[in-house]
């Protein structure tokens, strides 16, 4: 038998670097670079360094909301609402809580609040009419509990605008107020109560005496509160001279002096 080749050395030199090089190809792969990343830093799928301390991304200041601007509240058609002099309450009674609920009160209405105020009462004297023996009418007083949140006075003209009870209608009382008047507003300023009806308030199938009979009763009516001490009647929000033909004059403060004949 012939002696076996040994392989020659130029083959084994190839072959092992071939193995050489398929362990590095292998190992820059899998762990060289995460060995290299380990001990001496930086990043091995990019060769890039890591920074030593990150720094933290720090956001934007917040930007506040802006607010809307706001604009106060103008009334329409109204005269403004201030606060009168509290009077002695012993002219014709009430408290003093009344008369500033009464000072406080607007053409347009009762403020709008977040919360709903408390719930009050007081006891009003409305005046209604009973036709005298002579024919003429006169004015008489009827009292009424009545409640409120703020505005004691638009609550108590509302409630003589009802007309008398059943039980007073059999003793003869009635109202020359015409049927259908509404009140459109209310609003107080220097012990003036400004009073906005409806155009229904000038048509009274009564006459004359009709006419001043039915200011009368809103006149004493209003003026039962001590803070009060006149009214000035309005139209549909407007000023006029004379209610009706008959020559009624409603083109100034109306209290119950000038009333008097």
């Amino acid at each position: 038998m012939g002696k076996e080749k040994k392989p020659s050395l130029g083959v084994v030199f190839w072959i092992a670097l071939l193995c050489f090089i398929a362990i590095l190809y292998i190992g820059s792969r899998v762990q060289f670079p995460q060995w290299i990343a380990r001990h001496f830093g930086g990043d091995y799928r990019h060769g890039a360094s890591l920074p030593k301390s990150p720094t933290p991304e720090v956001p934007p200041p917040e930007e506040k909301p802006s607010l809307p601007e706001s604009h106060p509240e103008v009334p329409k058609e109204s005269p403004a609402t201030e606060s009168p002099t509290e009077k002695s309450l012993s002219e014709r009674g009430g408290s003093p809580s009344v008369a500033s609920s009464v000072a406080a009160e607007s053409q347009e209405g009762p403020a709008t609040k977040s919360t709903v105020p408390p719930t009050r009462s007081r006891t009003s004297k409305l005046y209604f009419v009973r036709i005298s023996e002579t024919g003429k009418p006169e004015l008489v007083a009827a009292e009424r509990k009545i409640t409120y949140h703020n505005a004691p006075l638009t609550e108590t003209l509302k409630e003589l605008l009802k007309g008398p009870t059943p039980t007073e209608k059999q003793r003869g009382i009635s109202s020359l107020i015409p049927s259908g008047t509404e009140i459109k507003s209310v609003s107080i300023r220097d012990g003036i109560a400004f009073i906005n009806l409806n155009e229904s308030f000038q048509f009274n199938p009564y006459g004359a005496e009709g006419y001043r009979t039915q200011v009368l009763q809103i006149v004493y009516t209003v003026t039962e509160f001590a803070s009060i001490q006149g009214v000035q009647f309005l139209l549909e929000g407007r000023k006029v001279d004379y209610l009706s033909p008959e020559g009624v004059y409603i083109g100034k403060p109306l209290s119950r002096d000038s009333l008097v004949k």
